[in-house]
């Protein structure tokens, strides 16, 4: 499966406007049943030219790239372990950061969503 994408956003930090895009993607790859690689990445043109506060700096997009394993442990839970390779703003370099993380299914059967829209 993949995806991909744009983005677009404008900023008001301390009466400072800052404007920002990008673009990222995602490409899963299933290996068998219940084991995936995951590939993602988002690239943010205007993430090196503006230091931010550390307070806010998770809500500024920034731009990363990464991969993981997700596995499938039932119809309801599995984990992803992977690492995400960051650009530091403040550091001004690339990181590498790991993680470990649960992933929750869809619990229960599948309902059909209506709107007042669609004939009976």
């Amino acid at each position: 499966m993949f995806t991909a994408g744009v983005y677009a956003a404008k900023y008001n930090i301390y009466n400072v406007y800052l404007d920002d895009g990008g673009v990222n993607g995602n490409i899963k790859i299933y290996v068998s049943n219940g084991i995936s690689l995951n590939l993602f990445g988002q690239y943010s043109y205007t993430e090196s030219k503006f230091v931010i506060s550390p307070l806010i700096s998770p809500l500024y997009p920034y731009s990363n790239y990464g991969a993981s394993l997700d596995f499938k442990v039932n119809n309801n839970l599995g984990f992803a372990v992977g690492s995400e390779y960051e650009y530091d703003a403040f550091k001004q370099k690339w990181l590498i950061r790991p993680f470990i993380m649960p992933m929750f299914y869809k619990f229960g059967e599948k309902k059909k969503v209506t709107s007042p829209f669609d004939s009976p």
